[in-house]
């Protein structure tokens, strides 16, 4: 199946305008000291500014294979965003402990999106990062633990 981006129908009076136009910041992919590859900004990113749309495959809870799982899934109520193999360069967005941005559901025209926006000014030399979820021991056979900076004893869990 291949991506789609979703209808638009939201009017310039929507206070979800940024995501429900797609008027996202640019952004591109750099070396990161995280983990490979990151996001970075292409230019500065001001505080609350819309960074770019978490979008991939998505497949409905139900008929989700739990075995399938891997890092570039984002869960929502529903449904499962599965960017693995398409979708938004928002997959390659690293997990920090004491992150720059923050992932956000958006209801746009009925149906919630995931957006990423910066909690903070971002310079084009810092990787946008988001905390997935964490805690400080293994929660399952399947938690990894975080490399956000040397010495970081937390792990993050997975759906």
């Amino acid at each position: 199946m291949s991506y789609k981006y979703p209808t638009n129908k939201s009017n310039d009076n929507c206070d979800n305008n940024s995501i429900g136009k797609y008027k996202w910041n640019r952004v591109v992919l750099g070396k990161s000291v995280i983990h490979e590859i990151g996001l970075f900004p292409y230019k500065l990113i001001k505080e609350g500014d819309l960074i770019i749309e978490y979008l991939g495959n998505e497949i409905p809870r139900a008929q989700f294979d739990e075995s399938k799982i891997n890092s570039y899934c984002m869960e929502l109520e529903d449904r499962i965003i599965n960017a693995s193999k398409e979708g938004s360069l928002a997959r390659f967005i690293n997990h920090a402990c004491v992150a720059n941005a923050e992932f956000r559901k958006i209801a746009v025209d009925g149906i919630t999106r995931v957006g990423v926006y910066a909690t903070m000014d971002i310079s084009v030399i810092d990787e946008i990062t988001c905390r997935y979820l964490k805690s400080s021991e293994p929660h399952n056979k399947n938690s990894i633990r975080c490399e956000c900076y040397e010495g970081c004893n937390r792990w993050l869990l997975r759906i």
